[in-house]
């Protein structure tokens, strides 16, 4: 079993059904079977829940953020999935954040590279213009 603790409340379920048993209270022995059945169920059920939680964290890490996680009503596994539920709606804004803040970047450095093209193009054109071995020396002053 993948739980410890199911197989420890297994044992010990069932040392209490056999001393029931052993000591010929009938009606305590099926008392006993029956919270043990239910007990079991009520753990299964929540294991369940546990699991599908669990499916939905993994779904959400691989990108799938439409996962609705918050269908839990009541107890401690509600408190878990509200917490999840936080945690995904703050990933959800940081990643609108940097896909604004990738945007902005993208656009400054276009912005800054455009900027400094301009004054580069007219040093090269003059550098060029300078070079020029038929420009005389009057026209190289200006």
């Amino acid at each position: 079993m993948r739980n410890k603790e199911i197989v420890w409340d297994l044992f010990i379920h069932i040392t209490c059904i056999i001393i029931c048993a052993a000591t010929g209270g009938m009606f305590v022995c099926l008392a006993a079977v029956f919270l043990t059945a239910l007990h079991f169920l009520i753990t299964g059920l929540r294991y369940r829940k546990i699991k599908k939680i669990c499916r939905d964290i993994d779904s959400i890490i691989y990108g799938n953020y439409s996962v609705d996680i918050a269908d839990y009503r009541e107890g401690e596994l509600a408190v878990l999935s509200d917490e999840i539920y936080k945690v995904l709606t703050r990933i959800k804004e940081q990643g609108e954040m940097l896909k604004k803040d990738k945007i902005w970047l993208k656009d400054s450095i276009a912005d800054i590279s455009h900027q400094l093209r301009t004054p580069l193009t007219s040093v090269n054109l003059l550098i060029s213009m300078l070079s020029d071995e038929d420009i005389d020396y009057r026209k190289n002053r200006k």
